[in-house]
Formats: C-alpha cells, structure tokens, sequence
C-alpha cells in the first residue's frame, strides 16, 4: 500500500509547475533561435539580390495570433519589390526555355498560347520598364524566404538540442 502524504503531493505539484515553465521558456527560446537563423538568412539573401530595389524590404518575426496558435512564430518579409526579388522578374538575355516552369510560363510571360497575347520584354535587350520611368533588366529569383525556411529545418535538431541540453524526458 502507498501512502500519500497532503505536503508530498504539494511538493509534486510544485515540482510539475516549475517544470512546465522550464519547459515553456525552452519552447520559447528554440522557437526564437529558429526564427532569428530564418531573419539572418532570409535578410542576407535580400540584401545580395534587391539591387536595382534599393532594399525595398523588412525582415521580420511576428507571434501567430494566439486565437489560431499561440506556441508558433512567423518569419515574414515585406516590401514593394519583395515578390520581384523573391520569384524573379524576366531576366533579359534568358530565354523561355531557361526559365519556363511545369505549365509553360517563363520570364515576363502570362500565357503559354503567344495568339493570347503573354509575351512581356523578357527577350528585348533594352530591358523593360516598370514604376513609370525606371529601367530593369530583370533578376532571376532570388528565394530568400524559401532558403531561409530550408536553413531552419536544417537547424531544428542542433537548436533543440542546445536549448533543451541536460532535460530528461
């Protein structure tokens, strides 16, 4: 028979909460480790692209609205050329075929069918035009938030095992 003693379960129920909050800050602090490499990667990334952009981008992390998940960060970019930076914008010199993807689209076109119309300036050698004035010669793409979500699963093992190092399961 085991007995339980009133001020050995209130010790145990001490010893659990203190061990959940020990736990919660660690989640916190991986979940802030990854996202920090996510910020790093992703703004390098911009920085070595965005060229004719002016680094027209923000890096940042951003706590999921706890009515959806409260335990998840988000690394998100923003900025007026961050799509042109991330997907490409028609590199001039490039053909179709260089970058075309499973549907038939390539640099600078829309359609697939030339009789639709779907061409842009992907081909023309003196670049195109775009914010009434400025000239581009395009820039393949550049996925910085694709590298930086790929350098942060290739870190989860090492960040949990440094932030949760000497815990017991």
């Amino acid at each position: 028979m085991i007995e339980l003693r009133v001020s050995g379960a209130k010790s145990l129920i001490a010893k659990l909460k203190r061990h959940r909050a020990d736990i919660e800050a660690k989640k916190k602090k991986f979940l802030e480790e990854l996202a920090y490499i996510g910020i790093d990667t992703a703004t390098a990334v911009f920085e070595d692209a965005s060229t004719e952009y002016d680094g027209d981008f923000d890096v940042i992390v951003q706590q999921v609205p706890m009515w959806i998940d409260d335990s998840r960060l988000a690394v998100m970019a923003s900025g007026k050329s961050i799509l042109f930076v991330e997907f490409g914008s028609g590199l001039v010199g490039y053909g179709q075929d260089d970058y075309a993807d499973s549907f038939g689209y390539g640099p600078g076109t829309w359609s697939d069918n030339p009789e639709k119309g779907g061409k842009g300036h992907w081909d023309d050698p003196a670049g195109w035009y775009y914010e009434h004035g400025k000239i581009s010669h395009g820039n393949p793409p550049a996925r910085a938030m694709y590298d930086s979500s790929k350098t942060m699963r290739g870190e989860i093992v090492r960040i949990a095992r440094e932030v949760f190092r000497g815990d017991k399961y």
